[in-house]
């Protein structure tokens, strides 16, 4: 069994109008052809889109080419001029057909999308929003030691994201740590603790992939 992996997208859009076609055309893109089982996903399912947008021209073409659908979009929702996305897909995240789908029927000109995708079991967080590129993607269970509950301020499952010089404070707060103590000092002895995880977000442009 694949490791899955969680992306959120957004579609952000010149108008609301725009938003509205975009969003009706996914709707009917990811819809299975005639009721017919197609794939093991149905309705949602990344071929679905990849054919139904004209981006590949036929299911049996689809199985010729690189291009990964092994996933679905769980769910879209429409909420003004932007349209928000999660997609469940195996290993990594798989925007090809999402994003050629945008740019072969309404092109970029006023149409941005932006993404985050978690595979913590590979420790893959990547994105290519700016504003958390760099950033460190910080998990604490419920089971963590106390000083990092506290620290954290939470006694039950949370997660959250921190730019370098708040995580290191809190990090030297948890450990009572020297206030000189860098940042790879203090990762490095959060790996010595049960139930924190904490991982870098990393930047991979959308554009430049495909």
């Amino acid at each position: 069994m694949p490791n899955w992996c969680l992306t959120t997208a957004t579609i952000t859009t010149d108008s609301e109008k725009t938003a509205k076609n975009v969003y009706d055309k996914l709707d009917e893109w990811l819809k299975e052809p005639d009721g017919k089982r197609v794939s093991g996903f149905g309705d949602g399912w990344l071929g679905n889109l990849a054919v139904n947008s004209g981006v590949v021209e036929s299911y049996d073409a689809l199985h010729d080419t690189d291009m990964a659908v092994r996933g679905e979009v769980d769910d879209v929702q429409l909420d003004g001029s932007s349209i928000y996305l999660m997609m469940s897909t195996a290993w990594g995240p798989m925007l090809e057909p999402l994003y050629h789908a945008i740019e072969k029927n309404f092109g970029f000109d006023g149409i941005d999308i932006t993404y985050t995708a978690q595979e913590p079991n590979m420790q893959l967080f990547i994105t290519n929003d700016g504003t958390i590129e760099g950033k460190y993607f910080v998990e604490i269970d419920e089971d963590a030691d106390e000083s990092i509950k506290k620290a954290f301020g939470t006694d039950e499952y949370t997660e959250d994201t921190y730019d370098e010089d708040a995580l290191a404070d809190i990090l030297r707060n948890a450990f009572d740590s020297d206030d000189n103590a860098t940042i790879d000092e203090l990762l490095a002895q959060a790996d010595e603790y049960e139930g924190i995880y904490i991982n870098l977000w990393e930047y991979e442009n959308i554009k430049e992939t495909f």
